[in-house]
């Protein structure tokens, strides 16, 4: 038999305790405070729930928009929870795309949601398992963390309306901060110094693919003014229609753009983007990545093109015209060049300022692989192309020649691999500082190492400039590489070779019988007529 007393004590508590609960502001979620030994429930300010604040205007009527929404929360206004100077945590996992007769509309996004904000939000916002429909770019300030529910589950995209506010100059979908002028909806770093930290994007996908009429030209992800813990993981770009009639819509030209601002930012990792499908010549600007900057590295990224023109195909997935990086474990496809290292219009001068002449230096390039997709992404050349300042290119490489001083070295590739298909070939290392192309004779071509480093003047007249290198390419059986190469064996070398200027060490010269020669060059032998290997000492 129940205890009706009990019961009654029990239904007075919940009624104390919900009253208690209901006294707190909208979007607060409710804690016991351990400080009292009535142990009520009170409000944590560490914690919002957009999704409380959203349905409840919905339920008035109101016309909500979900970046409104996240912008009224930070800027405090009134109605809305107080927002702690130490930050919080803004949850809007529960607001969904709500299906009405059947269909499910995606969430509005009128607004820049960090409109107006002068310093660091200190936010970690929580977004949806939902598609977002933005009509302006997102400019996210310092101290802020923007995390998706996964990238097959959170997407922001542009949608016919997308407009940039008058003197932006970005051009860009999501800018993670902003300085003084670059973005007139808010200055994101709110310092005199004009830095942003902590900017991170996680979790989530960025689109174009949309059809409103014109064309236009974005960059997905841009930064330029966030540094020390600033990041970009596991998110994918969809590029949208990049052929050039009016009604194809916007399309990105960069996936990912790292300014010279951005140094010291990263890591970039676990990144896809796919470019457009019917690419003509209006996509040869389109690149995956342009590092412009020292950062902390690129690491896990897939590019693929989806271009069927083999005189349209954008020029390059990654440029990489900065200084200190690390790119490793990439795959491209549909692109020229996988990799170009030192395109002279985007050389940056290293930070010193003493000699602002541009430098792309100690660079370490690892793992990367590059196919040709046939119809489904398109024609490749080269997985990664060094290029030379002082050397003219032809109309389908992203290298340009400079005459202003630019250098290019100190250049170290591992593990590059090419893969073509018969009849269509896949070259994996075009070096314009030495002339020298690892040329693809099969459908697919691995080199362990190579290794440019500084240039050297070896004669000074004439001029003639050389640069150290090291690579384990021998290639042996492709004598159209010609690359020189140093070997060691145990083993005295004779008879014919393919490389000019390699070299051979005898570890066991002198030490036996009839043979003393320890060192032998691959030269011009006058009496065979023929490239032969000579011992020289």
């Amino acid at each position: 038999m129940i205890n009706r007393c009990a019961v009654c004590v029990l239904f007075t508590l919940l009624t104390v305790l919900q009253g208690a609960a209901d006294a707190q502001t909208a979007g607060n979620t409710a804690v016991y405070n351990q400080t009292t030994n009535a142990a009520t429930p009170s409000y944590s300010p560490a914690y919002i729930d957009a999704s409380a604040l959203y349905y409840y205007e919905n339920s008035l009527g109101l016309t909500v928009d979900f970046c409104t929404i996240i912008n009224n929360i930070l800027t405090q206004v009134s109605g809305y929870p107080p927002y702690p100077t130490q930050g919080a945590v803004i949850d809007a996992r529960g607001i969904l795309n709500i299906p009405n007769n059947g269909v499910t509309s995606p969430l509005q996004c009128l607004v820049n949601p960090f409109f107006g904000m002068t310093g660091p939000a200190k936010a970690t916002i929580l977004l949806p398992a939902a598609t977002i429909s933005i009509k302006r770019p997102w400019v996210i300030p310092s101290e802020t963390k923007i995390v998706g529910a996964g990238r097959s589950a959170t997407s922001i995209g542009v949608v016919p309306g997308f407009a940039f506010p008058t003197g932006d100059t970005t051009n860009a979908i999501i800018q993670m901060g902003s300085s003084t002028g670059s973005n007139p909806d808010n200055n994101a770093c709110g310092t005199t110094s004009n830095v942003c930290t902590g900017i991170s994007i996680e979790h989530l996908t960025v689109s174009t693919n949309v059809t409103n009429g014109t064309t236009s030209y974005y960059h997905a992800i841009y930064n330029n003014d966030a540094q020390d813990a600033s990041y970009v993981d596991d998110v994918v770009i969809t590029a949208g229609q990049t052929s050039n009639t009016a009604s194809s819509g916007p399309a990105i030209t960069t996936g990912l753009l790292i300014g010279p601002g951005a140094t010291y930012s990263g890591p970039y990792t676990n990144i896809d983007f796919v470019g457009s499908t019917a690419c003509t010549t209006t996509c040869q600007p389109t690149a995956c990545v342009q590092i412009q900057a020292q950062t902390r590295g690129l690491h896990g990224i897939t590019c693929t093109a989806k271009s069927t023109q083999t005189s349209g195909a954008p020029l390059a997935a990654i440029y990489l015209d900065s200084y200190n990086n690390t790119i490793s474990d990439v795959h491209t496809e549909g692109f020229y060049d996988s990799i170009v290292v030192g395109d002279y219009k985007d050389l940056q001068p290293l930070p010193s300022g003493s000699t602002p002449v541009p430098k792309v230096v100690a660079n370490t390039v690892s793992n990367v692989t590059m196919g040709y997709g046939t119809s489904t992404s398109g024609p490749s050349w080269e997985t990664i192309h060094i290029c030379n300042p002082a050397k003219a290119s032809s109309a389908t490489t992203a290298c340009t020649q400079n005459t202003s001083g630019a250098k290019v070295s100190d250049v170290s590739l591992a593990q590059i691999e090419s893969n073509g298909t018969s009849g269509f070939f896949v070259d994996p290392i075009g070096d314009d500082l030495t002339g020298n192309t690892f040329a693809s004779l099969g459908t697919q071509q691995f080199v362990g190492k190579y290794v440019v480093g500084e240039s050297i003047t070896v004669n000074s007249s004439p001029s003639v400039v050389g640069y150290t290198r090291y690579t384990t390419g021998t290639a042996p059986s492709l004598p159209s590489w010609n690359i020189p190469y140093w070997g060691i064996g145990q083993t005295a070398i004779t008879g014919a070779c393919n490389s000019p200027g390699a070299i051979y060490s005898h570890t066991q010269g002198g030490k036996q019988p009839g043979v003393q020669d320890t060192f032998y060059v691959c030269a011009y032998n006058t009496t065979t007529s023929s490239l032969q290997w000579m011992p020289i000492g």
